[in-house]
């Protein structure tokens, strides 16, 4: 008898919006597929928004003399 274990981790949708297109795509599968979930879906929204603005911070660029 086989005892392997399966491990299972979290999905968190955040994870995968990894641009605004990426954003506007759920949202409008959520609104298509099942609008009760447009909170839960908005939460993700904002978590993953709020990874990518701090990916997207630039590094000051320095001037040459």
């Amino acid at each position: 008898m086989m005892t392997d274990k399966i491990e299972i981790t979290p999905f968190d949708a955040a994870d995968y919006l990894d641009s605004e297109e990426a954003i506007a795509e759920y949202l409008d599968a959520i609104m298509e597929e099942n609008p009760a979930l447009y909170n839960a879906a908005m939460q993700d929204v904002e978590k993953a928004r709020q990874r990518l603005a701090v990916t997207n911070v630039q590094a000051p660029i320095a001037l040459a003399a």
